[in-house]
């Protein structure tokens, strides 16, 4: 399992993640848990960035994302937030696996 910084490429993938993950929640948004204009904001603020892991393995979605997490540090402080793992790959273990 491989850890790697989201680039821009990654965008709507982290979308689709993120949306996947956060579906259970749905209640407490209106529409989506996020879209792609929210997540390249993120990725341009200073001191940010979403975490990935690939999914590596022939299952359907395969060379997709597994799971992101926004990270952000704050001054003196840091921000961990929006942990989404896709729901085909939670409760496995391993994210990757």
């Amino acid at each position: 399992m491989a850890v790697r910084l989201a680039a821009t490429e990654d965008v709507p993938a982290v979308v689709r993640v993120i949306n996947r993950a956060y579906v259970v929640e749905g209640h407490l948004f209106r529409g989506d848990r996020t879209d792609e204009a929210e997540v390249r904001e993120r990725l341009e603020r200073p001191n940010a960035c979403f975490l990935v892991i690939d999914a590596a393995d022939d299952r359907p979605g395969a060379g997709a994302l597994a799971g992101a997490v926004f990270v952000e540090i704050r001054g003196e402080r840091s921000y961990f937030g929006t942990l989404a793992i896709d729901p085909d790959r939670q409760g496995r273990g391993s994210p990757a696996s």
